[in-house]
């Protein structure tokens, strides 16, 4: 648990969040994009890596997701960095799928051991 709280305070302080909150009681979280922020080691152009996102079970058919890429869409155009961002997880073809039609474009792959 200590990697995960250091990596999220990481991203509070020096990276990028965008937060939705319920509407109707704002000191609720429904969804949220943690992003670490720097560059790689093959060029200067600042990027947002992406670290965690997540959306209320209750709340997974809305369109919370969607109103936090949008964000991170104006952010990126607004500062000129480049996102990474991944669709792992269960849903990983929902996931790239909501990816491709927001305008992200696919960049090669990432591949895990199953065992």
């Amino acid at each position: 648990m200590g990697k995960l709280i250091n990596a999220v305070t990481d991203a509070v302080i020096n990276g990028v969040c965008f937060i939705y909150r319920d509407s109707s009681n704002p000191k609720l979280i429904d969804g949220f994009m943690l992003f670490s922020s720097g560059t790689s080691w093959w060029s200067d152009k600042k990027e947002l890596r992406q670290l965690v996102q997540y959306v209320n079970p209750n709340k997974r058919n809305s369109k919370i997701f969607l109103y936090i890429l949008r964000a991170l869409q104006e952010y990126v155009i607004m500062t000129g960095t480049t996102p990474v961002v991944g669709a792992i997880g269960e849903r990983k073809d929902r996931l790239k799928s909501v990816y491709e039609k927001m305008g992200f474009e696919v960049v090669g792959n990432m591949l895990s051991p199953t065992s």
